[in-house]
């Protein structure tokens, strides 16, 4: 459906074309009235009403129809040379006589000649198909600058047409062509046309647009003053050709003008008073409902037990519900309004914007508040920022809801997973052990056993000698894994009492030496002991042996003939650094984040293709941190390993690190 701007310049654009139209007519028939509306007044020129035609049919294609405007641009460029011609003609005094070469004819009346487009006429034309060719351009200067040529056109035809109507038409009598009445009027209204077609949007239509006071008051008031203005200058006219008194002529449209402006100043008056009305009564209403709803909103956010806030970007709230002063621990609203938000509610101050602000309101979050006496609560909440039409943040706004048990509880429950899934590893490897690693060693036990009881008789004394060291190698072996097995299972039952006492640790690495002189012998391993002898620490004696014998052991059973061990000590300000290296195959990447885990099962067998359960370095990890140690190794696949652990110099439990004297 076309709007009624559009309704208005196709209107206009018809106009222009049957008034070009019955002035072509006039021109072919001989009928020069037809061409001047009247006789006394010169007729529109041939080349003019040809040219509205065709602007009038043109204008009426690019209002609807914008797909294709080649054919409009090549009519409308056409029409703008021929004018061009025309107008340096005119403007230079260089005749080049290009409407008589066309045929086009020319005459006097009253010594005036006419068929000719005068300069005035050339101008206007210009301005035109200027206009039209710029305003569907997509540039919003182009647009501009064609709303002005329109509306400059637009004042001077009014200007022309004024002269008319009033009986004294501009430049009558001169020498310089004038434009003819028709030609004048067929401007206003094409000029009219544009403006309405291409440019309603644009100045000066728009004061018109819309339904504001403004816009309304134009609307009424200055298309009625134009109309008394043309009415007073038509009534003029008449009386002066009628009575030819001037006192008659003044009296009347004096009259006439007063009259017509009285009704128009009530018409305008009613239409503002009503319009006050509407704008008073429209006013109280709104101001009514925004108060209910202030009331419901207030009533609404001061109930609701969850944390409401609107701060600014730079940390300050502006305003905050009761809620929020209850979880964050605050006195008063007062209070709470006076903090510094980012140092005074959050542990650190980026908190603010990584949680808060570049959420949104369609995120939910779970994050730390400080609360006043500095304690921490767990808040569930949304946050977002509302930023003015340049993207400068206005203001900060969220709801915020404390889920401080809800949090403690799923932490809770994390510990307790945590906890089960530690117990069923360790379960696992406990069966685990008790299945392969103490079942095997007793079926060798029993089966070399059984072959002493019933073969003894039998056997040389080499023979049994050989089987008897076996059970004993074997047995020595299981003892020490029980031991291990044992000691494990009292640290999960919390049942091993931690007993620090004063230990020179050079010498317990020489008793754990010396108790795998013949495994390291049998391998010709050198075991060298860096540790020097006037150092002693105070820590528990038995598991600082437990963890020293499964490190050394472990360095033995992977380290190649003729390699070598060692192990050291290095002294820091807070800890003692212990560490046992070996030149053995090293451990793989992958591997190292398994050899302390309880439920990883991971083991390997020596270069002489010992074996081992892996309960040993999970002992010393359990041992290392009864003293609050670490222990971690360092290792290269091929080279060799080292295994570090650490005794603090002071802790809770009392021991260090002292000299010897």
């Amino acid at each position: 459906m076309r709007s009624t701007h559009e309704k208005i310049s196709f209107g206009a654009f018809l106009i222009i074309v049957a008034i070009g139209l019955m002035a072509l007519i006039g021109w072919l028939s001989g009928e020069l009235h037809l061409a001047g509306l009247m006789n006394k007044f010169i007729p529109m020129a041939p080349a003019t009403s040809v040219s509205f035609i065709l602007i009038g049919i043109v204008s009426i294609y690019r209002l609807f129809n914008n797909k294709r405007p080649i054919l409009s641009k090549i009519i409308l460029y056409g029409i703008l040379l021929f004018v061009s011609i025309i107008f340096f003609d005119s403007l230079t005094g260089y005749f080049i006589g290009i409407e008589q070469h066309l045929g086009l004819p020319k005459g006097l009346i009253n010594d005036l000649p006419v068929g000719l487009i005068s300069p005035v006429t050339s101008a206007l034309l210009l301005t035109s198909l200027v206009s039209l060719l710029l305003i569907t351009h997509k540039h919003a200067q182009s647009r501009k600058l064609s709303i002005f040529l329109s509306t400059a056109g637009l004042f001077i035809a009014f200007i022309f047409d004024l002269g008319y109507l009033y009986g004294t038409p501009l430049l009558y009598g001169k020498s310089l062509i004038p434009p003819a009445w028709n030609t004048s009027l067929a401007f206003s209204i094409l000029f009219l046309g544009i403006l309405f077609g291409f440019g309603r949007n644009e100045m000066p239509l728009k004061l018109f647009n819309g339904e504001s006071v403004r816009a309304r008051l134009m609307r009424g008031f200055l298309p009625v003053s134009l109309l008394i203005i043309i009415i007073s200058g038509w009534i003029d006219t008449i009386i002066m050709r009628l009575y030819n008194d001037h006192v008659m002529v003044a009296a009347t449209v004096t009259l006439i003008s007063l009259f017509v402006l009285g009704i128009i100043l009530l018409n305008l008056a009613r239409k503002i008073g009503n319009d006050i009305d509407r704008i008073f009564e429209s006013r109280d209403r709104t101001e009514n409902a925004l108060r209910i709803s202030e009331m419901k909103y207030r009533n609404l956010i001061e109930r609701l037990p969850d944390a409401v806030y609107r701060s600014t970007h730079e940390g300050k709230f502006m305003e905050v519900n009761p809620a929020m002063v209850k979880i964050l621990g605050y006195e008063s609203q007062k209070e709470l309004l006076a903090i510094d938000i980012k140092n005074q509610l959050y542990f650190t101050p980026e908190d603010r914007e990584r949680l808060v602000i570049d959420s949104g309101p369609e995120k939910l979050n779970i994050f730390r508040m400080k609360k006043k006496d500095g304690t921490e609560v767990w808040i569930e909440g949304h946050g977002w920022h509302l930023k003015d039409e340049e993207g400068r943040i206005l203001f900060h706004e969220g709801i915020l809801r404390d889920v401080t048990e809800r949090k403690r509880t799923e932490l809770q429950l994390q510990e307790y997973s945590d906890e089960l899934h530690e117990l069923n590893a360790t379960k696992d490897k406990f069966f685990s052990i008790i299945a392969h690693d103490l079942k095997g060693p007793f079926m060798g036990i029993v089966g070399f056993s059984e072959i002493l009881k019933d073969e003894a008789g039998q056997l040389d004394i080499e023979t049994i000698q050989e089987y008897a060291g076996q059970i004993y190698a074997t047995s020595k072996n299981t003892y020490h894994l029980l031991e291990d097995l044992l000691d494990w299972a009292r640290i999960q039952q919390s049942r091993m009492p931690f007993q620090p006492d004063s230990v020179i640790l050079h010498k317990i690495v020489n008793d754990e030496i010396g108790l795998m002189v013949q495994k390291a012998t049998g391998k010709m391993i050198s075991v060298i002991n860096h540790i020097p002898e006037d150092l002693f620490i105070s820590a528990d004696e038995y598991m600082i042996k437990t963890v020293l014998r499964n490190l050394i052991s472990n360095a033995l059973k992977f380290t190649s003939t003729h390699g070598v061990v060692e192990i050291k000590a290095e002294s820091r300000p807070d800890e003692l650094e212990i560490s046992v290296k070996d030149s053995g195959v090293g451990i793989r990447k992958e591997d190292i984040g398994k050899i302390f885990q309880i439920g990883s099962n991971h083991t390997s067998r020596g270069t002489d293709n010992e074996i081992g359960t892996g309960l040993g370095l999970i002992l010393c990890k359990e041992f290392v941190e009864k003293h609050e140690g670490r222990i971690w190794v360092e290792s290269v696949e091929g080279k060799g390993s080292e295994f570090k652990f650490t005794i603090p110099v002071l802790s809770q439990t009392g021991y260090s690190i002292q000299p010897l004297e």
